[in-house]
């Protein structure tokens, strides 16, 4: 991947204990000011909104997309020689306070991936505003939509935070509610919770998760 410091354009933080490792490089992070069309928004969410970032050793472009119920796009290589690289990528940011709206997003999320092509990988990112391991959510996501968290299937992670800090100390070993859910098949080689912060601020109110994946 290379060094993933910001460029003009980019909007991925220092990717911190991933750059040069190989793979492919996915970050979510809550991006403050922008809202997400996916799951949840527009019903309750709280302001801001989910945004993740794809990082190949090869440019790579959007063959597909779409916007209804959460967007999913097929991301593949520069022309058809990469088609074996295409996969699949939806970004969402669930409702901060109704459990039921949340349950219902994951629901269409699900429906969504359903409708995939099975053999090709797929990755959820998001800010789900709920901790995993901690809610029906997250095992709506993991067992409906065949899923996994790659925090948990990495061959090594950086230490753990809370990734919602309000601007508030970081809190170790606290809540992951931005997670990174990959197919079963998909290698995570490192799981990153990054603490960036600039002369002591932070840029955003949720610390960016990032993964290195192999497939």
């Amino acid at each position: 991947m290379g060094d993933a410091r910001r460029r003009p354009g980019d909007l991925t933080y220092p990717s911190r204990g991933l750059a040069g490792a190989g793979g492919r490089s996915v970050g979510e992070r809550e991006d403050r000011g922008e809202k997400s069309p996916g799951p949840g928004a527009g019903a309750g969410g709280a302001s801001g909104g989910a945004m993740a970032s794809v990082s190949r050793r090869f440019p790579f472009r959007v063959v597909a997309a779409a916007a209804a119920a959460g967007p999913v796009a097929a991301v593949s290589g520069p022309g058809s020689g990469y088609a074996a690289d295409e996969f699949y990528v939806l970004n969402t940011h669930l409702d901060h306070a109704n459990q039921y709206s949340r349950e219902r997003s994951a629901g269409l999320i699900n429906e969504r991936l359903g409708d995939l092509d099975p053999s090709l990988p797929r990755i959820v990112t998001g800010d789900f505003n709920v901790a995993a391991h901690k809610n029906s959510v997250y095992e709506m996501l993991l067992d409906g939509g065949s899923l996994v968290d790659s925090w948990d299937t990495a061959d090594e992670r950086s230490r753990q935070y809370a990734t919602f800090h309000g601007y508030r100390p970081l809190v170790p070993d606290g809540d992951r509610v931005d997670w990174i859910l990959t197919s079963p098949g998909l290698r995570t080689r490192r799981a990153t919770i990054n603490t960036y912060s600039a002369h002591g601020q932070f840029p955003s109110d949720h610390l960016p998760v990032q993964a290195l994946l192999d497939w």
